[in-house]
């Protein structure tokens, strides 16, 4: 019987191949996937041996900066699930899945914290009415894409 990509992933981890802490925020991940994509990268990464890819892909969660969130948006290795239907010499269909990068998840939990956060002022502060939030793009790959899911979620 084959094993699970969870088990694959925990055997990673038990081998060294896989950080703890890759393999952990792998699991976190799965955990709250609203989309296929995710598991279908990573067990493509997984089949492939790819596991410096996958430790460079989920080492540590993005973080938000003084330069705002920052991180690639393409992985060295593009899977196929990534690729999606782009012809092989434009960018992937699809932004780099990890923890680790710039992509759908790190947009998605960093524009939830921030709301919570400007909700949260207004009312440390007693403000009446709603807080607006610009939001705006630039020529970057996917940039119009993150912008547009940043606006549904806030």
């Amino acid at each position: 019987m084959a094993a699970t990509l969870g088990e694959q992933i925990e055997r990673a981890v038990t081998d060294r191949r896989l950080m703890e802490s890759a393999g952990a925020n792998i699991a976190l991940l799965l955990e709250g996937a609203q989309t296929p994509l995710y598991a279908q990268v990573i067990a493509e990464l997984v089949a492939g041996d790819h596991w410096d890819e996958l430790n460079d892909r989920f080492y540590k969660t993005l973080a938000f900066g003084t330069g705002g969130l920052r991180g690639r948006t393409i992985g060295k290795v593009v899977t196929a699930a990534e690729r999606g239907a782009a012809p092989e010499d434009a960018p992937p269909e699809f932004p780099c899945v990890g923890t680790n990068a710039m992509n759908f998840y790190n947009v998605e939990r960093a524009t939830r914290g921030l709301v919570a956060y400007l909700h949260e002022w207004f009312r440390s502060e007693r403000l009446s009415g709603r807080p607006k939030l610009v939001i705006a793009h630039d020529t970057r790959h996917y940039s119009r894409e993150f912008t547009e899911l940043a606006a549904q979620v806030a």
